[in-house]
């Protein structure tokens, strides 16, 4: 026991209970009234002869003692003694109290619009966040942090009195930790159009919605499920990083500021470049300057905004913030994730390339194994299976689906088939997938579904002579006609129509579980944020929304030409020591694993850049193991060192393949 407080309590009840006349009562503020007990007896006599007046003073609890200490401490300002003294007393909470802002309920009046030419006044833009303080368990150990939840406003790299727009966020931070030691990572879903919802509350918040993919509802076929429970996420990141979840300008609750309006910011570079201003405006203000820094991006998230955000940062360097108060040196970039991404929008299977289908083959493998009930392990062996999976898929399929290029009747392709080599391929394809060699016959470069031939037959009056391969089953119609399967995680399926001709009634089920995170994320707003709006949360417009309306690279909304792979040399070639890291799903058929292997194996970052795969979907953490294996992954990138080796640096600097593509542009899927 420090004996300092408690000579100090001691002395301060001694001249409370010393029969002084004095008016006034020295035991308020200094302690309960209980802790003084009157020791005379009903006769009047007293039972203390000392000089008490009759009175004997408790000592103080170490509760008391610890405050008083820590008061002192903190108004000398050593806040991390304070915050010891408190947690020696077992008051943790009022430990990090010392560090963390008050909590405050805000009751945001504006009304958000996501519409393209929408914007704010900029009067009306306020930048106050909801904070709510919480703790939660991690790893075995209680942890508090906070949840800060607003708008920061974006301002123009060329004039700082240029308000861009207001981008809404949701961070959580544990501020009581070292922030030059803190990492700081910035979410982003995909799209485009694509608020942080997915990551933020499917993934690695503190909260977690439970979708537990690939299991669907008994009724999903006929019902999309309105509601998900919400559970405490164990594989919370909050234990590697402080967390920040960012929704672009037309999502969430994030809007343009006049003169500017969102559809200013549907492109890709402009996209990058208000978000790049975003992240330098959040450094500043909280001070995180020499905090290590990541990006974690999702599908169009990580496949093209974060390789070009990764590329700015690094170019920009120390010098895109302001000075760290503490004199610390900045930190520019630590680390991107690229989570599904599209790395080149020209290699994904569509309408306009045939052929980029063939890189789909190894996910219809996995899905027949999946649905075959593999044992990984005791049926088979997975790293074998795959290894002979991927040099079948680089030799000969690759060799087949470009057999059949766009010429009408496909002569190549049919005097292969009818070859021993073809024949030999046909029936391999069958082994691996499960669909007939008969069907493989006539589509070696099949497509996860049906394209619906009535959007394009009036583009020519030749089409389907030009096209015959649009009009022949694709892989799910083959695969399981009498099912649907989710574009997204192939796992999971419901009865129903798998050619996909008829209008996905009652809806759509490639988006299961949009209704549910909607509801769910409106009522946790107000409940676990201390924030609250009556703006409809815009996670993302399944019908004419911003996808349809992107300016791509090439600056028209065909997005063919749009590859991120030498943004990703030029973010090497500014800083070699950066890490990356890319993560897929087996069963996800929007952005497959085997895709990003070939477009960095391409572009000479094979051995730079690792590719990690689980058994999920899209949304890899949607299922519960994956989810635990690829928490253990993350964890394990923040912890390793910067990436210094020259000779690997180098190696980046390979020709960058370039596909030209022809035809018309192919309808854009909504990613997350």
């Amino acid at each position: 026991m420090n004996f300092r407080y408690l000579l100090l309590f001691a002395a301060l009840g001694l001249s409370a209970c010393n029969g002084s006349n004095s008016s006034q009562n020295a035991d308020e503020g200094t302690f309960d009234k209980k802790n003084i007990v009157d020791t005379k007896d009903g006769g009047g006599e007293t039972k203390d002869t000392g000089d008490t007046g009759g009175k004997f003073v408790e000592l103080p609890t170490p509760e008391q003692i610890a405050r008083l200490k820590a008061a002192d401490l903190k108004a000398l300002g050593k806040l991390d003694e304070a915050a010891l003294a408190l947690k020696g007393a077992g008051l943790d909470e009022e430990a990090y109290k010392l560090y963390a802002p008050e909590d405050f309920v805000l009751s945001d009046p504006t009304r958000y619009d996501d519409a393209e030419t929408a914007s704010l006044d900029p009067k009306g833009v306020d930048e106050k966040p909801a904070v709510k303080r919480h703790k939660m368990t991690l790893n075995g150990k209680t942890v508090w942090f906070t949840a800060s939840t607003g708008h920061l406003v974006a301002y123009s790299a060329n004039d700082k009195k240029d308000a861009q727009a207001s981008i809404f966020y949701t961070a959580y931070t544990r501020d009581d930790l070292p922030r030059e030691k803190r990492p700081v990572t910035f979410f982003f879903n995909g799209g485009p159009g694509a608020a942080s919802i997915w990551l933020h509350l499917g993934g690695w918040g503190p909260k977690r919605i439970e979708t537990n993919s690939p299991a669907v509802t008994a009724d999903a076929a006929e019902k999309q499920p309105e509601d998900m429970p919400l559970v405490d996420n164990a594989e919370s990141l909050l234990d590697e990083s402080d967390l920040v979840f960012v929704d672009p300008p037309g999502t969430g609750y994030s809007e343009a500021i006049a003169p500017h309006t969102n559809k200013d910011f549907w492109g890709v570079q402009v996209d990058a470049d208000v978000l790049f201003q975003y992240i330098k405006r959040y450094v500043n203000l909280n001070q995180r300057q020499s905090s290590p820094k990541y990006l974690y991006g999702e599908s169009y998230g990580g496949g093209i905004r974060v390789p070009i955000l990764s590329r700015l940062m690094t170019e920009a360097g120390t010098l895109a913030y302001d000075p760290d108060p503490s004199g610390k040196t900045p930190i520019a970039l630590s680390g991107s994730i690229f989570h599904s991404p599209v790395f080149d929008m020209g290699s994904m299977c569509s309408i306009h390339v045939e052929q980029q289908c063939w890189t789909l083959f190894p996910t219809y493998a996995m899905t027949n194994e999946a649905y075959a009930a593999t044992q990984w392990g005791k049926d088979k062996d997975l790293k074998s299976y795959l290894k002979d999976l991927r040099k079948f898929t680089n030799e000969q399929h690759y060799q087949a689906a470009f057999q059949s290029t766009n010429e009408r009747g496909y002569p190549r392709w049919n005097n292969y088939a009818e070859s021993d080599d073809g024949k030999a391929y046909l029936s391999q394809a069958e082994t691996y997938t499960g669909v007939a060699a008969a069907e493989w016959k006539r589509a070696p470069a099949m497509p996860f579904m049906t394209i619906p031939a009535e959007e394009f037959a009036k583009l020519s009056a030749d089409f389907f002579e030009d096209f015959p391969w649009i009009v022949r089953k694709s892989f799910v119609e083959a695969f399981k006609p009498e099912y649907r399967l989710n574009i997204y995680d192939s796992r999971m399926h419901i009865k129903g129509d798998a050619t996909r001709r008829i209008s996905p009634k009652p809806y759509d089920f490639d988006f299961y579980e949009h209704k549910a995170f909607h509801n769910v994320f409106t009522r946790y707003m107000p409940e676990y944020l201390n924030y609250t709006n009556g703006s409809y949360y815009q996670q993302l417009k399944l019908e004419g929304g911003i996808n349809a309306k992107w300016v791509w690279k090439d600056g028209t909304t065909n997005r063919a030409m749009t590859t991120t792979i030498p943004d990703i040399i030029g973010a090497l070639e500014a800083d070699p020591s950066v890490k990356y890291l890319a993560v897929h799903g087996y069963y996800d058929t929007v952005t497959p694993f085997y895709t990003t292997e070939m477009n960095l194996a391409r572009g000479g970052l094979k051995y730079r850049i690792p590719v990690n795969n689980y058994h999920g979907g899209h949304m890899i953490y949607y299922s519960n193991d994956a989810r635990v294996a690829l928490k253990k992954d993350v964890a394990a990138f923040y912890r390793a060192p910067p990436v210094f080796a020259a000779s690997e640096a180098s190696a980046t600097a390979a020709p960058v393949a370039s596909v030209k593509q022809r035809a018309a542009a192919a309808p854009a899927l909504p990613l997350h």
